[in-house]
C-alpha cells in the first residue's frame, strides 16, 4: 500500500490530502489507541495524519462494537 493513506480514509470524500510518513507506523499505533476506547468515553483529538488515521481506527470500531464515543476535535481535517 506504500504511504498512500487514500485506502484509509473515512468515506472516498474525505481522503488525507497528500502522502503519509511512516504509514505503517502510525496505522499501527492508531490500532492500539482504537482499542483503548472505552463505552460511554469522550475523545479528544488532535490534527495530523496519525490524528486522521486514529480517527478512522476509532470509528471502525466504535461501529463494529456500537460503542458509544464522542469526539471532541481540534482542527478541520478531523471535524469532517
Amino acid at each position: 500500500m506504500g504511504d498512500d493513506a487514500s485506502a484509509w480514509a473515512a468515506s472516498p470524500l474525505l481522503p488525507w490530502p497528500r502522502e503519509v510518513k511512516n504509514l505503517q507506523v502510525k496505522l499501527e499505533v492508531a490500532g492500539r489507541i482504537a482499542e483503548r476506547a472505552a463505552d460511554g468515553q469522550v475523545i479528544g483529538i488532535g490534527s495530523g495524519s496519525a490524528a486522521f488515521l486514529t480517527l478512522g481506527a476509532i470509528g471502525r470500531r466504535a461501529a463494529s462494537e456500537q460503542l458509544n464515543l464522542r469526539v471532541v476535535t481540534t482542527s478541520y481535517e478531523t471535524e469532517v
